[in-house]
């Protein structure tokens, strides 16, 4: 091996080094050729001063100054393994675009946002991100979605959030910035990022032996507006103006995969054309990808035509599928069709739709039809439906209002005659409670009723995600026509921490013994939220607080296993 080079004795390197209190330092030192041992061991090393991690500025301590006396009054910062020396104006420059820390209370709160970004990462979010809308931008659209995620405030309120929690880029944005930020959001900008996304989970399953084939849940919701300058959004029924917004979502990771702001005034028979225009014209492949939605006969027979893969649920309110529902009741209640495991009955019918070609003409294609009974959901809506019936006839009698929702349930089993009053009708109820704990689903990719019953109970955790949507828009309408396509971005970005995270914590507490607390994720934020971090006297770093068992379990739970001792 050759004898690496000597340098002098003024020559010293630099690097840097953590205190047991989580204090950084910049450390001074130079080897020495060891001719025995032949290697380079420590001559001389000094303490050179206390180091920002966040801005990277050093403070130069006073024994290093008197014996390097030319570093005072110099602003000095340690960038690449050296000291770097910067004058005032391009310090004050530099520091606008470094996080600062200086604004952070001593006593903060770490384990949501140490949550959402551990999420984040495992996603590849970041580095999406990143590609597409460049490094600052990134940081600064997680943060943005981190917030909304966690608080659903006011954009205006980051600034005031921003000093009780921990994150690595934690940088006030005025209101104004936060304009400026979304604006620069462009439709194409976020079809590159979810492309992105979409060929990623591809490759992932893929990688997993499901030869590229997976399934993504496409749901819609209609986002209100009073702007009138919005180019997306169209009147509704009550002269509100309306979009469209449709997200794709896989179902492994619970990752966004796709995403379309479509106009309002699109009819449900002409949305699912326009969405798969959409993401042919950004070049999605489709070929292998199942997607599972609630169709009408319409959306259904756009997917037919189309040649693609669905899982769709099937309406009760078809004639044909409630009469198959008559036909087999009596099996739907035989041991013979009642599966243990999943505790169910179930039947399965082959059937054949009709295709239409690019060339003229149709073919007809095959498909299943799994006709469901779960017993316990029965009992439960039976119950429910009696119930009901119930309350209301007794308030009728009373001559008391009924509850225009119960009654807009029940009106149709409940009569009045002149003679006695009001009355049930007991054949309609007999009738009704035959299709308690029944449901139907349709495909053309699954012939086995439990593979696609497994599908379908996952779509429960995108149903789930799209109400808390839903709820978050009917609240912050997206007035400015300059950033509301920012603004929904980053409300995507937010939900899709959210799915990811509930699927990962339903993953985890399948493979161990962690119950999920309340089954709900606003009860794991809640307990993450009690977490806090100290700031030290004589220290840059804020020391982790102990975590009890519980509190562990809730990170173990979305995935986070190994803990830092300190934050910076």
């Amino acid at each position: 091996m050759p004898r690496p080079k000597i340098y002098d004795e003024t020559h010293f390197a630099f690097t840097q080094r953590r205190n047991p209190n989580g204090s950084i330092y910049v450390m001074a030192y130079r080897n020495e050729w060891d001719p025995v041992k032949q290697q380079s061991r420590i001559k001389e090393r000094h303490n050179v001063g206390t180091l920002n991690p966040s801005t990277g500025r050093v403070i130069i301590g006073k024994k290093y100054l008197e014996s390097h006396p030319e570093l005072e009054g110099k602003i000095i910062y340690y960038e690449n393994n050296k000291l770097v020396e910067k004058t005032e104006e391009i310090s004050d420059e530099f520091l606008q675009d470094k996080t600062e820390t200086q604004h952070l209370d001593d006593i903060i709160t770490w384990a949501p946002t140490y949550a959402c970004l551990h999420t984040i990462q495992s996603l590849g979010i970041k580095e999406s991100l990143e590609k597409v809308f460049g490094r600052e931008d990134a940081d600064k659209l997680i943060q943005l979605a981190i917030y909304q995620y966690l608080e659903a405030g006011s954009f205006h309120n980051l600034s005031v959030w921003l000093p009780s929690v921990w994150l690595p880029t934690n940088t006030p944005l005025s209101s104004q910035k936060i304009n400026e930020l979304l604006s620069r959001v462009t439709r194409k900008q976020i079809a590159q990022f979810f492309k992105q996304r979409f060929d990623r989970n591809c490759q992932l399953s893929k990688d997993a032996g499901n030869d590229g084939c997976r399934f993504i849940a496409l749901n819609a919701t209609a986002i209100s507006s009073d702007s009138q300058m919005i180019e997306g959004a169209a009147y509704g029924d009550a002269s509100i103006k309306l979009a469209n917004y449709t997200l794709g979502v896989d179902y492994t990771g619970g990752d966004v995969v796709y995403a379309c702001e479509i106009e309002g005034s699109i009819t449900d028979k002409t949305l699912y054309p326009n969405l798969l225009e959409n993401m042919k014209a950004n070049s999605f492949d489709l070929s292998k990808t199942v997607l599972a939605a609630d169709c009408g006969s319409e959306r259904l027979q756009t997917l037919i035509d189309e040649d693609l893969p669905y899982v769709c649920a099937v309406s009760l309110t078809e004639k044909s599928v409630r009469d198959k529902f008559s036909e087999y009741w009596m099996s739907l209640n035989s041991c013979a069709y009642y599966d243990d495991e999943n505790s169910i009955y179930v039947r399965t019918d082959a059937e054949e739709g009709t295709q239409a070609l690019p060339a003229g003409g149709s073919e007809n294609k095959k498909y299943w039809i799994h006709y469901y009974r779960d017993p316990e959901l029965a009992q439960l809506q039976t119950k429910h439906m009696l119930k009901s019936i119930e309350k209301a006839l007794k308030a009728k009698a009373e001559g008391s209002e009924v509850d225009p929702q119960t009654w807009k349930e029940v009106e149709r089993f409940i009569g009045f005659d002149e003679k006695t009053g009001w009355f049930k009708r007991v054949e309609d109820i007999d009738c009704a409670s035959r299709l308690c704990g029944c449901f139907a689903i349709r495909t053309n990719c699954l012939s086995d009723p439990f593979k696609t019953l497994e599908i379908y109970k996952q779509r429960n955790i995108v149903e789930s995600g799209f109400r808390v949507f839903k709820v978050l828009n009917d609240d912050r309408q997206p007035y400015c026509c300059s950033t509301h396509v920012g603004r929904l971005f980053i409300f995507t970005l937010a939900e899709t921490i959210r799915l990811a995270q509930i699927a990962e914590m339903k993953k985890n507490a399948k493979l161990t013994s962690i119950e999920r607390p309340d089954d709900s994720m606003d009860a794991v934020m809640m307990i993450l939220g009690r977490l806090k971090a100290v700031k030290g006297t004589r220290s840059q770093a804020w020391k982790i607080q102990e975590v009890s068992q519980k509190d562990g379990d809730a990170l173990a739970l979305l995935g986070v296993a190994k803990l830092p001792k300190f934050l910076h």
